[in-house]
């Protein structure tokens, strides 16, 4: 006598889809800050090593070994910190309460002024919760076309809202520094511009000449594919992954991302405030993005449940 197989019922069925389901399912990971929420409340983001002996007023997330700074002075937030996923050489000053999370060893003297403390355990998070979505953002904004109607003036840029109210300017290295050359620097947003985002290519030094009017905050400059970005008196916010950044002369005010920063000037704690339209820099929003592999294993999931049910409603012949 032969055995028939039997038709798989619907809870049973239910059951097979949830255990795949948890199996699919991946360890729960640490929540993923977006570009947005890093630019607009740390100062400083590196890839690698800073080194320098001038100010840098807000928080700052450095990747490789820091050389003497004092940190937290001026318009520092509530509550500073360092994380450095590096070591520290140099005198190292830190005001305001601020404190230093410290994966590698101190090599030199911390003054702590207003009660803040080195934790030596390290930053709880890994370095590329803060680097992954600003070069992410960097990657998806300089894919971005330039607003119909954006012009630049003997160093005025007239921005024209794009849909989101995203203003974007595409424009070489050496181009911007021939508009900056002996120019008055500012930004005449039209009706409708929340962010403004500068995309240049190749690297950049800024003329001595160029003088900035005002302050920018809701302005970005996007330097994706530079080595090399030096600076006077720079009024806005800078992505420059791949960089070394230097400050000629002056400070920056704005957040800052580069792969390493060599100082010669402030970094002031005027952060990005540009909001409208602006990519998060998540890798979702990335071209050419691919399913996770629980989506992955739900969607084959969804496959075989078709099949079985297919199976379970084909008539006896």
């Amino acid at each position: 006598m032969s055995l028939r197989s039997r038709p798989i019922s619907g809870l049973a069925l239910m059951a097979l889809c949830a255990a795949v389901v948890s199996l699919a399912r991946p360890a729960a990971a640490a929540p993923q800050l977006s570009a947005l929420q890093i630019l607009g409340s740390v100062n400083l983001v590196t890839n690698g090593k800073v080194s320098t002996t001038a100010d840098v007023e807000g928080s700052a997330v450095i990747g490789g070994n820091l050389s003497g700074a004092t940190f937290f002075n001026g318009d520092a937030p509530g509550s500073p910190f360092i994380y450095l996923y590096g070591s520290q050489s140099g005198n190292l000053n830190l005001n305001n309460g601020g404190s230093l999370y410290m994966n590698g060893t101190p090599g030199g003297h911390v003054n702590y002024n207003g009660g803040g403390h080195l934790y030596s355990t390290g930053p709880s998070q890994p370095l590329s919760t803060y680097t992954a979505p600003l070069m992410n953002l960097s990657s998806q904004l300089a894919g971005l076309m330039q607003t119909a109607g954006n012009t630049i003036s003997g160093g005025t840029f007239n921005a024209v809202a794009g849909a989101t109210g995203m203003s974007v300017f595409n424009i070489t290295g050496s181009a911007l520094q021939s508009a900056l050359t002996n120019a008055n620097i500012r930004f005449m947003l039209g009706v409708g511009v929340t962010s403004v985002v500068v995309n240049v290519t190749g690297d950049f030094t800024e003329p001595n000449s160029a003088n900035w009017n005002t302050l920018a905050q809701n302005v970005l400059f996007n330097f994706s594919n530079a080595t090399s970005v030096t600076v006077g008196n720079w009024q806005s916010s800078i992505l420059a992954p791949s960089a070394t950044l230097a400050i000629a002369n002056g400070a920056i005010n704005g957040s800052v991302f580069a792969n390493q920063f060599n100082g010669g000037g402030e970094i002031h704690n005027e952060l990005f405030t540009g909001a409208g339209g602006l990519l998060d820099g998540s890798s979702s929003n990335l071209p050419g993005s691919v399913p996770e592999p629980a989506t992955l294993s739900l969607l084959g999931l969804g496959a075989m449940a078709t099949v079985l049910l297919r199976r379970r409603r084909r008539p006896p012949a």
